[in-house]
């Protein structure tokens, strides 16, 4: 048998009975989380983009295929300004399946250390709950108890090293695929926070809308691409049609 102990005054002898010797604090309370995912995009995806969203001659185009390589999505307490975790990281509530799970033995919330590189699959987005949660496949993972309001969603780690976005709507034959340096999303501020319980089980769902997830213009060459922006804008041949990728919001709640 291992058995670890915590000096209280600098060093402790360690015999049957241990005089002046704290044992290791106990590891802190955990319950288990899961995540579903609800396309909220009114109207179905073939009507949902309509009118201008961005200013003047901006409009909105309903994607066919929406897909990211997702890696993982954690729950924290709050996030900073410079969009720092702030305050408690509970831990990941789905880890792809392509990258490694880690269960911490000090404090027992799961985690992955894993790279756009690593994954190979596009998760999209732009298919209807019952196909997107079916792919999904989200078990209960090991995370802190507690209480947090945001959910955020890594697509690469450092900056992307390859591919990791992909979208098709009108006007292209194929997905466009493309490398975004942002390496992920925040959710909206849970409303209320999202309490997990000691020993207890929370699914999170997150609702997001495409309404405005592929934006651009069919009369305007030079439209979105100044810039950093050739990154997410796929331009067609005739020098017109422009298609730009925006990030869909995502809505946390218990259900």
């Amino acid at each position: 048998m291992k058995i670890s102990f915590v000096p209280a005054a600098g060093f402790c002898v360690l015999f049957f009975v241990i005089s002046g010797c704290q044992k290791k604090d106990e590891k802190p309370a955990t319950g288990t989380a899961s995540v579903a995912f609800s396309n909220g995009t009114a109207l179905g995806l073939q009507d949902a983009c309509v009118g201008t969203a961005f200013g003047s001659g901006t409009l909105c185009y309903p994607p066919s295929v929406l897909g990211i390589k997702m890696l993982n999505a954690y729950i924290v307490e709050d996030v900073g300004p410079d969009q720092s975790n702030v305050g408690e990281h509970g831990g990941s509530i789905w880890i792809n399946s392509e990258c490694p799970v880690t269960v911490s033995e000090d404090d027992g919330k799961s985690s992955t250390s894993c790279s756009d590189e690593v994954v190979t699959k596009y998760f999209d987005f732009a298919r209807n709950t019952a196909e997107v949660n079916a792919e999904l496949n989200s078990q209960g993972l090991s995370v802190l108890a507690g209480t947090y309001n945001y959910v955020r969603i890594e697509f690469c780690t450092g900056g992307a090293k390859s591919n990791n976005v992909q979208f098709q709507t009108d006007s292209m034959d194929e997905p466009y695929q493309t490398k975004i340096g942002a390496c992920g999303v925040t959710s909206v501020k849970a409303d209320p926070p999202v309490t997990i319980p000691e020993d207890g089980s929370v699914k999170i769902t997150l609702t997001y809308d495409l309404s405005s997830a592929i934006y651009g213009t069919d009369s305007n060459s030079s439209f979105g691409m100044g810039g950093g922006a050739n990154d997410i804008c796929w331009k067609h041949s005739d020098g017109e049609k422009i298609r730009c990728y925006n990030p869909p919001q995502f809505t946390p709640s218990i259900q």
